[in-house]
């Protein structure tokens, strides 16, 4: 929910989001205290685009005789 807003708006007022999340202000500023700690977690939350942007190598046994 706060990534979508913050996309959208760079400068979204964190009373608006706790509203599009219906939760009240105090209960966002106790898990957020401050902007820095909502971005924090929505962009430690957020995938990286390089994480599977290979598929996984299969490993198979190699034989040296």
């Amino acid at each position: 929910m706060a990534r979508a807003e913050i996309t959208a708006d760079p400068d979204v007022k964190l009373n608006a989001i706790a509203q599009r999340a219906g939760v009240g202000q105090a209960t966002l500023y106790r898990h957020f205290p401050t902007r820095a700690d909502l971005l924090a977690e929505v962009y430690r939350a957020e995938p990286t685009s390089t994480h599977w942007s290979r598929p996984p190598t299969r490993c198979s046994p190699t034989t040296t005789r």
